[in-house]
């Protein structure tokens, strides 16, 4: 039964019972303060007022014998002598006085306290006094009566003896009622002595008590928590062989039951944990890509066979701990060292964004291998802990890119030459050089120049991307006025826009500086943009530009009332050859490549470019140049000029 308790009532109980002594023990002194009050408040209201009353007796005894001494010299005069006389009869009188307070202060004796020796006292106070009294007013009446002086002297003689034996009555009064006192006085010292002791020896047993129960619930609390600490250190080393065993029902028990359901669920996660990380490490050591994953501090913690072999690692366990751009030596495209803070896992741990960046590895045999890598981070409790990072060897596949935009740009190139012949016949036909060509024949010769103009205009985009992607475009900037450059755009749209009688507003901060940019790179983002706004709004449509200052950068807004762009198809907006569906329906014009180079330049300029777009109600686009321009870039080649026929 005592085993079904909670702890909680055992402690409880136990502290009752430890009280409880307390209390016993608190009333046992206040018994024994209280007997001792008790018996010295006896003593002194019962003993010290009848020592008084004697000692007062005792003096006013010597104050009588002095004035009887006087009276019997004869040596004062007849009116000294009746003073004398009558002091002598009043103190007799207040000796009459204090014997009946005496008397009344005796009758308080009880009969176990001496009584008749007070009752002795008394008596022989009370006699001595009466022959006191007679024997002076014998003597008093003698003197008046001129007796004779032998019979005088005898009774002088014989008052001497009366006080001398009051005097003696009354000390041997005081000496019994201090001896009585002592014996109250010692009596009560027992009595307390003896309630001490007992209270000593209850407080020792209710001592010994509460240290057996405070023994017996340690050790019992201790035997049980020893079991738990050893379950805690065998579940600690993954040992779930054995339960713990604790029988009793209280928290301890219930702790006990809980720690073992907790042992059961840890040995099965353990070993779904186990499962998993062999699944894990087989796909992990399975990939064809490389894989890292790095601390908080880019420190290697994991690293799979992929990456090892495209780093060159042949310990790969050597490389954990230590940071990755020690392990690996990267450069930049051009060939110079890539800073440690320059590693997409480093950008990624100080944004907390995903990162990627293709660069050089100078492999063992000197080749410079392409590596591209992407850093993901990962949190715990909201806080960054790190980084997974992945490597692939990319040489083969830029070195495809590479041939496929040197295969687009040498067939645009020959494509060239025949798409401008066949332009310039065309046109030399409608011309009349060939003769005057009937209606039929004019159309044909019409839809054959169209068709070569859309042609050429495909051509210069498929170049203007090659050579982007080649990197081979020339960068040469210039002071550049951006009111006249975005006027001069407009104004080269000014046919179109009055053909689909469009409202084109156009407004440049007044303050804005000359800013260094290459103009013919910029001139093209301006003015993909603004064909597309008039080719994709109806007539009567609105479009506005407006360039402002923000920060360090130059905002440019371009906005129309068009069709629009689909939510779903937004995505892809700046992908090759992507034209959204509801725009093919009504424009069958486009290559679908602008807004993909758009990007390209803004984004090589410095700056990003975004927008937002509602179906049916217009889209708007943003690009941003930094304030301090672009960077001239040595190249090769130009971009083609592109068409402003829309």
């Amino acid at each position: 039964m005592f085993s079904k308790l909670s702890l909680r009532v055992k402690l409880v109980g136990a502290f009752l019972v430890t009280a409880s002594l307390v209390v016993v023990m608190s009333y046992l002194n206040l018994q024994t303060i209280d007997v001792v009050h008790r018996s010295f408040s006896e003593i002194v209201h019962e003993h010290m007022p009848r020592i008084s009353t004697l000692q007062d007796m005792r003096a006013l005894a010597v104050k009588l014998d002095k004035e009887t001494a006087v009276y019997r010299s004869g040596q004062a005069d007849a009116v000294s002598t009746e003073t004398q006389k009558n002091q002598l009869l009043a103190d007799l009188e207040k000796m009459t006085d204090l014997e009946n307070d005496y008397v009344e202060l005796s009758k308080t004796v009880q009969p176990g306290d001496k009584k008749e020796d007070t009752t002795g006292v008394l008596a022989a106070i009370t006699r001595t006094k009466q022959e006191t009294v007679n024997a002076v007013f014998e003597l008093v009446s003698m003197k008046e009566q001129r007796a004779p002086a032998n019979l005088i002297v005898e009774k002088e003689n014989e008052l001497a003896n009366a006080e001398a034996a009051l005097e003696n009555a009354i000390s041997v009064g005081v000496e019994q009622e201090m001896n009585t006192t002592d014996t109250a006085s010692q009596l009560a010292d027992k009595q307390a002595h003896d309630q001490r002791t007992r209270t000593l020896w209850v407080s020792v047993l209710a001592g010994m008590f509460a240290v057996f129960i405070g023994l017996l619930f340690s050790l019992s609390i201790a035997h049980r928590v020893k079991r738990l600490r050893e379950g805690a250190i065998r579940v600690a080393q993954r040992d779930f062989s054995r339960q713990i065993d604790i029988q009793s029902k209280d928290e301890l028990g219930q702790l006990a039951m809980a720690f073992n359901q907790m042992s059961a669920s840890l040995q099965d996660s353990y070993g779904r944990l186990a499962f998993e990380n062999e699944r894990d490490t087989t796909l992990l050591e399975s990939m064809n890509e490389g894989m890292i994953a790095l601390d908080e501090h880019g420190r290697i913690v994991l690293i799979n066979a992929a990456a090892a072999r495209i780093l060159e690692l042949h310990d790969r366990q050597m490389a954990i701990g230590k940071d990755f751009s020690v392990v690996a030596s990267l450069q930049e495209q051009g060939g110079t060292a890539l800073a440690p803070v320059q590693l997409p896992s480093a950008i990624t741990l100080k944004t907390g964004k995903q990162t990627s960046a293709v660069v050089l590895y100078a492999s063992k045999e000197g080749k410079k291998e392409q590596i591209f890598l992407g850093a993901s981070p990962f949190r715990l409790n909201g806080k960054i802990a790190g980084v997974i990072m992945l490597l692939r060897n990319v040489t083969k596949e830029k070195e495809v890119d590479r041939m496929k935009t040197e295969f687009i740009s040498l067939a645009s190139h020959q494509l060239r030459t025949p798409l401008s012949a066949i332009k310039w016949f065309s046109e030399m036909l409608l011309a009349g050089d060939a003769g005057k060509l009937n209606a039929e024949q004019t159309e044909f010769a019409q839809n054959i120049t169209g068709s070569t103009t859309r042609m050429v205009e495909l051509i210069n985009s498929l170049l203007n991307i090659s050579r982007m992607e080649s990197g081979r475009i020339m960068i040469d900037p210039k002071p550049t006025d951006l009111t006249e450059l975005v006027q001069g755009i407009i104004n080269d749209l000014t046919a179109k826009i009055k053909e689909r009688e469009q409202n084109v507003v156009v407004s440049v901060h007044p303050d804005l500086p000359k800013i260094n940019l290459d103009p013919r790179l910029i001139s093209q983002v301006y003015l993909n943009l603004l064909t597309n706004a008039i080719k994709y709004t109806p007539k009567n449509g609105d479009i506005s530009v407006f360039v402002s200052k923000k920060d360090d950068m130059i905002v440019s807004q371009v906005t129309d009332n068009g069709y629009g762009i689909p939510q779903a198809e937004q995505a892809r907006m700046f992908q090759k050859f992507f034209r959204a569906q509801n725009i093919t329906k009504v424009e069958t014009d486009g290559t679908g490549l602008g807004l993909y180079l758009v990007k390209s330049i803004v984004e090589s300029s410095g700056g990003k470019i975004w927008f937002e777009s509602e179906e049916a109600k217009g889209t708007t686009f943003w690009f941003t140049i930094p304030l301090s321009g672009m960077q001239a870039k040595k190249g090769e080649v130009t971009l083609e000029q592109t068409s402003t026929k829309v």
